[in-house]
């Protein structure tokens, strides 16, 4: 049996909010993307209004930089884009719940 800890669980909520915020499936707000910020992930660098989306991913991933600022953001892009191209993923309920600012 695998043990999954605390701060593996706060990722893999991370994992899951940002795939279903990148396939268009759910609207995260300004806390979550703050939360990212902090992490390293800012869509801000590869796009200058941080829309970012898997069609954003299909249209650009020759030209998205990996290096730098970008490494972070455009590596979880490309995972997340590459691993729902296998299946659909099913992620466990939200584990992390965001704080009000």
């Amino acid at each position: 049996m695998i043990q999954v800890t605390e701060k593996g669980r706060a990722m893999l909520d991370i994992c899951a909010r940002l795939h279903n915020y990148l396939s268009g499936k759910r609207e995260e707000g300004e806390e979550f993307l703050y939360i990212c910020k902090l992490l390293g992930i800012d869509f801000t660098t590869l796009h200058p209004d941080g829309q970012v989306n898997f069609s954003f991913y299909e249209d650009n991933k020759e030209g998205i930089p990996f290096g730098h600022s970008a490494d972070n953001t455009a590596l979880m892009l490309s995972c997340l884009y590459y691993a729902s191209q296998n299946g659909p993923l099913e992620w466990s309920d939200r584990h992390v719940a965001l704080p009000d600012r």
